[in-house]
């Protein structure tokens, strides 16, 4: 680890100089900087990949490179490793991990940092990011830094001056993401730019290292970014870079009086050093070579060595003075090529550790000892590092004379052990703190203090004296004694006295009692002990209990309680009053009658004495009807009424719900003996019959005193229950209004085997056929609140099962109420008849083939809620009409009565209102299409219908959709009629829609005026015609419309030739007329008219015995016509060369439509009037003998020439003489 002092004093030419060497390539050597490269801890990449950026800025100054290895906090023993091999620590900007996770940065961790700052490190950390920058820190050295925002952050001179940073700019720009620390109360808090209080860049001291914070996370700031040219790159990083250097150069192992400087240099050298007192001058280049003292200062120590370029190099000082402050100074002789050159000089400053005060080892306080006594001497341990010649002065004082003199004291040992004895002074008693002074060689010196007590503080002991019963005398009192000798006394320094409270001979009185006794001991030296225990009264005499008989009548939850204090009559105890009870409270219908009770009193300590009463309980609660809901059904399917199926209203009685139970059994096993005793649970009394159902005889035993009867029918199915049992049954049930409850095979004897009939009212499912499988009960959910059902699930499955597959069976009226169904059909049904009989009847086939039904909960459940169904009250119909007969439309109103067993009455009635829901049903003649009547826009339409219903209805009401009378014309098109009617009950029809569609089939018919042969108008090609059609419908028609075969409209000029209209029209319903063609024939008569380019005289053409002459024609027609066709006179073509003289052309031509033009002659007349030219040689001629001679033309021809030819010779002169 480094060790360093902040070097506030370093000079600002040292960071100039710096950046002067750099531009030399001679500088310092280059420093690793340990970068935290956590991946995507503050952007991704690119200009806002914050870790990026500052990598890339670092590695730009030629002094710095990069080591990224540290990529994680996660390895406390990793992270320790990878600081000390760093020159410094640049901790980046924090956005994605929250310092406050131990995942990111364990404890750990933490403390490995605060311990490599605090041992000489020096960490340099960008800031922002919310408060993550301050928690980082806080966490770590347990500081309270906070988090300021403000613009822009000026320079601290005072603080920047002799730093790197005093060559800054004078503020730093607050951009987008700058941020700032407050200082809150952490010490060695220097600002660079900001205040005291609150700094962007601010140096932290932290033990003997340091944190440099710099406010902005540079984002956008990378080599190739928008923030490079920023101050905060330019200027705060280099800056800080060079401070965190310059405070992390070494001086390792401060001693007392030694210390190693580390120190390197990039060029290999001699290094010069000297060791001079703080604050002295400073040295210069050859004063440090020379190594001796200077200008007045003396110099500790000096040296040299060679050392290599960019290597450490430790020079080891020893002899120093301890608590000294010295400035070290060291500069490198090189060569640079012209010759030897001195390094900068580098200067740093430490202080050697000052003398520690001699240690004395812990002495602790002594324990309390009686007056006169002294202290076991105690041993003192003393260490000291420095100067170490174990030489010390060891003293003791008193803070308290009166108690321990200081003479009193006694310090024996030599070097670092001694041994100290304390004695206080005679009889004296409290505390004194005794004072240790230790002083070493030096005069450095620490104390020890301890304290020691002397007097009696301790309480004297006094042994425990359990609690006592004590029995109370005949007037309910009782005397204290002495209980003093019940306990033993102790103490640690004097005699014991002890005394009691209350004193012996006080009287306490009452049963019950608890007196507190006081045993106090006293040692005379003021400390007391107390010790207590409880006396208790006893009495021993029983109450004299007397009791009376009472009437009791029965609540309406068919429960009666009685107190003690009814049946009281007098009870008497000598000491208290007696606490009376009873043997029985609570009373049932099962007690209505007399009943003994025993009346006890018990007196506070448990005497008691008992007497008997007889509580005689009586029954005068009327039954009470639960509330039955109107019945509210529809009309049956085409019946003017609804057979409504209903359950009895319910009336609970406080004193029905049990029954006594006669089980006729058909075999005693394991499974009818599980249903009797379920049965009993539920409160029933149950009396199996004397044999089995196959000869029970009705008197074996009589039902008269039963409510109920369980019928089992299982394995004795082949054999029926005589006669007089089936008749016993039968008038148990519709004659006494009691219960009957069978099971499946009572089912078989009735319907297949013929063998109990006579039943088949009471036996209300009947049988098609049997299964012997597992099944499910499942409830009919109508009938959910059935008691029958009452805490029976809504389903359950049958393991074991077997029994009929039917259905309840239907009878004329009374029909069985569905409860519960299977996949073999119903499985529980209930049929009640008037007088409040009922007969259930149960799916499952009982002990048959060994089936354990009747073990099941479940099914056990269902027979018990039926014998108690068949118990609540006897029922009797008075009014309305009896389940599952037809009820007429309207309001019946059921009344029921019920009474008890104790002849108590109530009744209660509820309404059957049956609604007619059926509409009436409504039939048309049906939908009618038609066509309508010859010559007639409509037709004559015979409409009806007929109404049905389940009730009355009379006829439908039609009402057509246009108002008119069902008899009147109907027009073309769709008329519905409408057809309603209310039944007797005012139920509306469905209203029916009778469509009558009159079809429009008669078609118009067309007469146009006639087709038309004409002539061309005058100069037009086509000519104005006027057509026109009229149409007659027997509905309405418009004017037909007419289509040209040309496709233009009717007025439009008609061309030569053919053109057709044909004629069109729909009527109002769509019919289309015959189509009728009418024909406009256009004859052009009108010749075509030639006009040329008129006659031409010309002179011929130069040279040329003719002319060229353009000559042309043209025709105008009032149809369409060509251009006429020239024929010359000579017979050439028209632009051959004209001949001298006159040519005549013949122009004809003809039209579109044959029409011959007038033929136009054109004459062409062309003059020659060039000259010939007369081309003459002279000739010489002789004279004839007459003296005459004659010459002609040809003689002096001498070749002229005419473009047409010379048509004659002719000289002036032919002869001569």
């Amino acid at each position: 680890m480094k060790n360093n002092k902040l070097l506030q004093n370093l000079l600002a030419k040292a960071f100039i100089l710096f950046f002067t060497f750099i531009a030399l390539q001679a500088s310092a050597q280059t420093t690793a900087v340990s970068v935290f490269n956590y991946p995507g801890l503050n952007g991704s990449s690119g200009c806002d990949g914050e870790n990026a950026n500052l990598i890339g800025i670092i590695s730009a100054i030629p002094t710095y490179t990069v080591d990224n290895s540290i990529t994680s906090f996660s390895n406390a023993t990793t992270l320790a490793t990878q600081l000390d091999a760093s020159e410094f620590f640049f901790m980046t900007d924090m956005e994605t991990q929250n310092p406050s996770n131990t995942t990111f940065l364990p404890l750990a961790s933490r403390d490995v940092i605060k311990n490599w700052v605090n041992a000489g490190g020096v960490m340099v950390m960008t800031g922002t990011f919310g408060t993550y920058d301050t928690d980082f820190l806080n966490l770590i050295f347990s500081w309270n830094l906070g988090t300021v925002s403000t613009s822009p952050w000026a320079k601290n001179t005072v603080n920047t001056a002799g730093t790197p940073f005093d060559g800054g700019p004078a503020s730093l720009p607050y951009l987008s993401a700058t941020d700032a620390i407050s200082r809150g109360t952490v010490p060695d808090f220097t600002a660079m730019y900001g205040t005291d209080a609150n700094a962007t860049v601010a140096v932290i001291k932290y033990g003997a290292g340091s944190v440099i914070f710099m406010g902005y996370d540079f984002y956008d700031a990378g080599t190739s970014c928008g923030q490079y040219s920023s101050s905060w790159v330019q200027s705060i990083i280099p800056s800080s870079l060079n401070y965190a250097r310059l405070l992390s150069s070494s001086v390792d192992n401060i001693t007392y009086t030694s210390a190693d400087v580390k120190y390197s240099f990039a060029q290999s050298g001699t290094t010069y050093y000297v060791l001079v007192p703080a604050g002295s001058t400073a040295p210069t280049d050859a004063q440090i070579e020379a190594g001796t003292n200077y200008s007045g200062v003396s110099v500790a120590a000096s040296g040299s060595s060679a050392t290599t370029a960019n290597v450490d190099h430790v020079f080891s000082l020893t002899g120093l003075v301890y608590n000294t402050s010295y400035d070290f100074y060291t500069v490198t002789k090189y060569n640079l090529g012209s010759g030897d050159v001195y390094s900068d000089i580098e200067q740093v400053n430490f202080s050697t550790l000052d003398n520690d005060i001699p240690v004395g080892s812990s002495i602790p306080n002594q324990p309390l000892l009686c007056k006169n006594t002294a202290i076991t001497p105690v041993s003192l341990t003393i260490t000291d590092a420095y100067p170490g010649d174990n030489t010390f002065t060891v003293t003791g004082t008193s803070s308290n004379n009166s108690v321990v003199s200081d003479s009193n004291i006694v310090i024996t040992g030599s070097g670092n052990s001694r041994s100290i004895a304390v004695t206080p002074n005679m009889n004296a008693t409290g505390t004194s703190t005794i004072s240790i002074r230790i002083q070493d060689s030096l005069l450095k010196e620490s104390t020890v203090t301890f304290t020691v007590s002397f007097g009696d503080i301790t309480k004297p002991t006094l042994t425990a004296v359990a609690n006592r019963n004590e029995n109370l005398d005949a007037n309910c009192s009782f005397s204290i004694p002495d209980y003093t000798s019940l306990t033993t006394a102790a103490d640690n320094c004097g005699t014991v006295t002890v005394t009691q409270s209350p004193l012996a001979g006080t009287i306490i009185n009452n049963n019950g009692t608890v007196q507190m006794i006081t045993l106090t001991a006293n040692d005379g030296n003021g400390n007391f002990d107390s010790k207590t225990f409880n006396v208790t009264l006893v009495d021993a005499i029983a109450p004299i209990v007397i009791a009376k008989n009472i009437i009791v009548e029965i609540s309406a939850s068919g429960t009666a309680t009685i107190t003690a204090s009814q049946l009281d009559n007098g009870t008497t105890d000598n000491c208290s009053t007696p606490i009376l009870s009873i043997d029985k409270t609570m009373f049932t219908c099962e007690d209505l009658g007399a009943n003994t009770v025993i009346l006890r009193g018990t007196d506070a300590v448990g005497n008691f004495a008992n007497q008997s009463a007889i509580v005689t309980i009586v029954d005068n609660i009327d039954p009470v009807f639960t509330s039955v809901p109107q019945i509210s059904v529809n009309t049956d399917l085409d019946a003017c009424g609804a057979i409504v199926t209903y359950t009895k209203p319910i009336a609970n009685d406080n004193c029905a719900g049990q029954s006594n139970v006669l089980l006729i059994w058909d075999e005693i096993n394991s499974n009818t003996t599980s249903l009797q005793n379920a049965l009993i649970a539920a409160g029933n009394t149950v009396t199996l019959s004397a044999t089995s159902e196959t000869e029970y005889n009705g008197t074996n035993p009589a039902l008269t005193g039963f409510n109920a009867v369980v019928h089992l029918n299982g394995t004795t199915f082949g054999t029926a229950m005589p006669i007089g049992g089936q008749n016993a049954i039968l008038d148990f049930v519709l004659n006494q209004g009691k219960t009957y409850v069978t099971d499946e095979w009572s089912a078989f004897e009735a319907d297949d085997a013929g063998t109990m009939t006579a039943m088949k009212e009471i036996i209300v499912l009947q049988r098609n056929s049997g299964f012997t499988e597992p099944t499910t009960y499942s409830q009919v959910s109508s009938q959910a609140s059935h008691p029958i059902l009452a805490g029976v699930p809504t389903s359950f499955n049958l393991p074991v099962a077997g029994g009929n597959i039917g259905f309840a069976r239907v009878y004329s009226s009374n029909q069985p109420i569905v409860l519960m169904t299977s996949s073999q059909g119903d499985a529980v049904a209930v049929r009640e008849f008037s007088n409040g009989g009922k007969a259930i009847g149960f799916q499952n086939a009982g002990n048959f083939n060994g089936s354990t039904v009747l073990s099941d909960v479940n099914i056990q459940k269902l027979y018990s809620n039926a014998v108690s169904y068949g118990a609540i009250v006897q029922l009797t119909q008075t009014a309305g009409l009896p389940s599952g007969s037809v009820f007429p439309v309207g309001t019946t109103t059921n009344t029921f009565t019920a009474t008890d067993a104790s002849g108590n009455m109530s009744t209660t009635s509820f309404d059957v209102v049956v609604t007619d829901n059926q509409l009436p049903i409504i039939a048309s003649n049906g939908d009618i299409n038609v066509n309508t009547d010859l010559d007639t826009c409509g037709a004559t339409v015979v409409v009806s219908a007929t109404a049905t219903d389940n009730c009355t209805v009379g006829l439908p009401a039609g009402v057509r959709s246009d108002g008119l009378a069902l008899d009147a014309l109907y027009p073309v098109g769709t008329t519905t009629i409408a057809w309603n009617v209310l039944d007797a009950n005012s139920n509306a029809a469905v209203e029916v829609i009778q469509t009558v569609v009159v079809t429009d089939n008669q078609v118009p018919v067309i007469v146009s005026n006639g087709d038309k042969n004409v002539n061309t108008d005058l100069d037009t090609c086509g000519t104005a015609v006027v057509v026109s059609a009229t149409a007659t419908d027997n509905c309405t028609v418009g004017l037909p419309a007419g289509v040209r075969s040309d496709g233009l409209a009717l007025d439009a000029l008609y061309p030569v030739g053919t053109t057709t209209i044909a004629w069109n029209v729909l009527d109002a319903n769509s019919n289309a007329a015959v189509e009728v063609i009418q024909t406009v024939v256009v004859t052009d008569n009108q010749v075509p008219v030639i006009v040329s380019n008129g006659d031409k005289n010309v002179n011929t053409d130069l040279d040329t015995c003719g002319a060229t002459v353009v000559v042309s024609a043209t025709a105008t027609d009032n149809c369409t016509v060509g251009l006429p066709t020239g024929v010359r006179s000579d017979g050439l073509a028209l632009d051959a060369l004209y001949p001298v003289g006159t040519t005549t052309i013949s122009w004809n031509v003809t039209d579109a439509n044959n029409n011959n033009s007038v033929a136009v002659t054109q004459t062409i007349v062309v003059t020659d009037i060039q000259k010939p030219v007369a081309i003459t040689k002279n000739i010489t001629v002789q004279l004839n003998a007459t003296g005459n001679a004659t010459i002609t033309p040809a003689d002096v021809n001498n070749g002229s020439t005419d473009a047409c030819g010379i048509a004659t010779l002719a000289l002036d002169k032919t002869s001569f003489s």
